[in-house]
C-alpha cells in the first residue's frame, strides 16, 4: 500500500511530462472536461511486483503468472502511447492466454448447480513445437482462453468512471483473499497474491477516486483483469465466485456487445452504452454509480464466498441479472424524462 501510495504520484509525473494522458474526445464519450494522466496500472504493477520479490518463495506457477503480467503491461503501456489498432491489442491478449496454457495454468472443472462438475481435462492433444513440449486438452484451453480474454476486456469496459474499476477490483481481490482462507478452500499462496494486489490498489485509489488525476490507462486495466482471470483459476477454479463478485459489470460488458452486434457496430468501437454511462446522462454522480457498484459487489461477493453452494450462486447470479434490467430500465426512462424537460 505504501509503495503504490509514493510511485502513483511518480507515474502521473511521467505521464503528463511525456503527454501519456487522456483527453476529453469530440464525440462526448468522455465527460470529464480535463486532461488526465495514464500509467496508473504501472504504479500499481510496481507495488506488486515489490510484493511479490519479497515473497517470491512462498508462491507456486509465480514464474508463468509473472512472464504473463509482464507481457500484459507492455502490451497496455504500448496502447496508452502508441493506440494500437483493436485487431493489434487483439492478437496480444490471445498471446496472453498461450502463455497460460502453455505454463500449465488452467481451467479444470466448470461448476454446475446441486455440486456437480463438467471435467474439462479431455481431448488431450502432445504438441512439439521444438522450444515447446507439452500435453494440452483442447476443451480446458478454449475456455481457458476465453475466461482470460472476458476478463482482460470486461475491466477495460468497466473502466469509464473514476475508481469504478479499480474499486470492484478491491472488492474482487479481497472476496479472493477470504475465499483463499476458507476452510474448504486452504490456499495461503493465493491468499498473499491476493491481499497484495489488495493493498496496491488501495494505495493508488486515491488517486483515482473522483475527481480522478491519473487514470489506470489500459495497463492498468487489463493488469487488474489479468491478475482476476489468474487467481480465480488457481484458487481451485473458483470461476463463479469472481463471476458473481464481477457480475454487474459482465453482464454489461457482454449486452454491449450484443447491442453493437445488432445495431452493425464493430464490437471494439467505444460509445456511451454500457450501463455506467447511461445512469450518469441519466443525472447520477460519479459518486453515486461508484458506490452502487461497489455495494452489489460487495453483497455477492461475501454470498459467492461463505455459501460455497453452486445452486445458491446460481439463483445469487439469476437475481443480480434482474437487478440488472431493472437499474438498466429506471436508467433509461430518467435519460428519456430529462431530455424531455
Amino acid at each position: 500500500m505504501l509503495v503504490s501510495l509514493v510511485v502513483t504520484p511518480i507515474f502521473r509525473w511521467l505521464a503528463n511530462r511525456f503527454n501519456i494522458v487522456d483527453k476529453p474526445d469530440k464525440n462526448g464519450r468522455k465527460q470529464h472536461g480535463r486532461v488526465v494522466a495514464y500509467l496508473g496500472g504501472l504504479a500499481i504493477g510496481v507495488a506488486f511486483a515489490i510484493g511479490v520479490g519479497w515473497f517470491s518463495g512462498q508462491i507456486d506457477k509465480l514464474t508463468v503468472l509473472m512472464v504473463g503480467l509482464a507481457w500484459v503491461m507492455i502490451l497496455g503501456v504500448m496502447d496508452d502511447i502508441l493506440k494500437m489498432a483493436a485487431w493489434q491489442k487483439f492478437v496480444g491478449q490471445v498471446l496472453v492466454g498461450l502463455i497460460l496454457i502453455a505454463g500449465g495454468v488452467g481451467i479444470e472443472t466448470i461448476p454446475l448447480p446441486m455440486d456437480q462438475t463438467i471435467d474439462l481435462l479431455v481431448w488431450n492433444v502432445d504438441i512439439d513445437l521444438g522450444f515447446w513440449q507439452g500435453t494440452i486438452s483442447l476443451l480446458q484451453s478454449v475456455f481457458t482462453m476465453g475466461w482470460t480474454l472476458l476478463l482482460l476486456n470486461a475491466l477495460n469496459f468497466l473502466d469509464g468512471v473514476d475508481g469504478l474499476a479499480s474499486g470492484v477490483s478491491l472488492i474482487a481481490f479481497l472476496m479472493i483473499f477470504l475465499l483463499s482462507l476458507a476452510d474448504y478452500v486452504n490456499q495461503p499462496d493465493i491468499a498473499l497474491l491476493a491481499v497484495m494486489m489488495v493493498g496496491a490498489i488501495v494505495g493508488f485509489l486515491p488517486y483515482n477516486l473522483p475527481r480522478a488525476t491519473i487514470f489506470l490507462g489500459d495497463s492498468g486495466s487489463m493488469m487488474l483483469g489479468y491478475m482476476l482471470a489468474v487467481l480465480a483459476i488457481l484458487s481451485g477454479s473458483k470461476i463463479a465466485t469472481l463471476v458473481l463478485v464481477l457480475g454487474l459489470g459482465l453482464i454489461d460488458s457482454l449486452a454491449v456487445v450484443f447491442d453493437r452486434i445488432k445495431q452493425g457496430k464493430r464490437i471494439w468501437q467505444a460509445d456511451r452504452g454500457h450501463l455506467h454511462y447511461k445512469l450518469i446522462d441519466a443525472g447520477w454522480s460519479d459518486w453515486w454509480v461508484i458506490l452502487m457498484y461497489f455495494g452489489i459487489s460487495v453483497v455477492f461477493g461475501l454470498v459467492a464466498v461463505f455459501v460455497p453452494s453452486s445452486l445458491v450462486k446460481l439463483i445469487a447470479w439469476l437475481i443480480l441479472l434482474g437487478y440488472f434490467v431493472f437499474v438498466l430500465f429506471m436508467g433509461v426512462r430518467l435519460y428519456i424524462n430529462k431530455n424531455k424537460k
